[in-house]
């Protein structure tokens, strides 16, 4: 998609949920051959830190249905009013229907609000923003539930070293509105990279590679020796780790050249936190300043894949955002693979928080579990 300039929308408020089960890099000792000097040069490089994990069968729905009750108590939004919900995950609790009917359901909204699914990965929470700015700018809705988020549990019997002491869950609810009085010129970027799209993947689980009891435990082995489950992310380190240095820095550069916006102008930079080694080396080659960009959210909370970019602007702008405005850049990439990025004018939200929370494993926070056979669940 070539850039695109949209006006008219400005995002009100955010909530953000995780649970509030911690794990550290030295609860998982096997990944890093149990040394200790492996450990720490992992967590010096890489930044290996906190990860937040929810238990078990808990999905990824009910952290998002804690980001958006939270925001609508608080920020008082009558729920007839939002025209439309926009779910992003590529955790979905079914193949169908899609997440916002559930929260739809949940949340009570109006049989007038449209429902909207998104199953993209790193950059979805771009696209998100950039599928809601085109309906307000449109005149197609005024106001917009924007929900996005991915899940984590620990699984003792996955063998994805790589990618298990990675992720975090976390989701967030945001309130974007139509806006007419005011400078909110916002400029987009989404770019495609399929040819790698099997670089980062989950091989089974659809309809190529159904799970059947006779692949259930299968493993591939990669070039490093190490053995995927194939029903649970794959990824290609090196081939990642190529793209993220060489490709994206290129495109942030033209980006900015065409948009005729000064890198010097931006307040603060929020990155997908893939892992703090890429941030930092991104963030270098575009000579930004270390006070517009921090790669710490890695450290601090994992990534949260979808919304690692918004939970960086949190963890390190949250008391700001409140306060005045700040011209923000959302740069993410990764599953696709896929390059996104946005530049928006964040202008004094009304309601910002990171909020953990406590879940029952036993409790049924969804009314299907009544009727469906409790096969997955011994």
């Amino acid at each position: 998609m070539a850039n695109s300039v949209l006006h008219n929308a400005k995002i009100s408020g955010i909530s953000y949920a995780m649970p509030n089960i911690k794990k550290v890099a030295e609860d998982y000792p096997d990944v890093f051959d149990n040394s200790i000097t492996k450990l720490e040069r992992a967590k010096k490089i890489v930044g290996y830190g906190n990860r937040y994990i929810s238990p078990k069968n808990i999905t990824v729905t009910d952290i998002m249905d804690k980001a958006c009750k939270d925001l609508i108590n608080n920020m008082h939004i009558d729920i007839n009013s939002i025209d439309c919900i926009i779910c992003i995950t590529q955790m979905p609790d079914y193949f169908y229907p899609g997440t916002s009917f559930i929260l739809h359901s949940r949340l009570k909204l109006s049989e007038n609000c449209s429902a909207i699914d998104l199953p993209h990965g790193c950059t979805g929470f771009i696209y998100g923003i950039h599928t809601a700015y085109s309906l307000i700018n449109s005149n197609a809705c005024k106001k917009i539930l924007l929900v996005a988020g991915d899940n984590e549990i620990d699984d003792p019997n996955i063998n994805n070293q790589v990618t298990k002491i990675l992720f975090s869950s976390g989701a967030c609810a945001v309130l974007i509105e139509h806006e007419q009085n005011i400078d909110n010129t916002s400029y987009f970027f989404l770019g495609t990279m399929g040819e790698g799209y099997s670089d980062l993947i989950i091989p089974a689980g659809a309809e190529k590679l159904p799970i059947t009891s006779d692949i259930l435990h299968e493993t591939i082995t990669d070039s490093a020796n190490k053995n995927w489950n194939i029903h649970k992310p794959f990824m290609d380190g090196l081939k990642v780790f190529a793209f993220a240095n060489q490709v994206v820095p290129n495109l942030v550069e033209k980006f900015f050249t065409n948009i005729n916006v000064d890198m010097n102008n931006i307040d603060f930079f929020a990155f997908h936190q893939v892992n703090k080694q890429i941030v930092n080396s991104i963030a270098s080659k575009l000579n930004i300043d270390s006070s517009k960009y921090s790669a710490d959210t890695f450290s601090n909370y994992g990534n949260t894949i979808i919304t690692s970019c918004l939970l960086n602007l949190l963890d390190i702008k949250r008391d700001v955002l409140t306060k005045q405005n700040l011209l923000t850049s959302f740069i993410s990439f990764g599953t696709g693979l896929s390059v996104a990025m946005t530049v928006i004018n964040l202008q004094q939200l009304k309601y910002c928080t990171i909020k953990h929370y406590e879940f029952d494993e036993n409790i049924i926070y969804d009314d299907i579990d009544n009727w469906i056979p409790k096969l997955s669940k011994k």
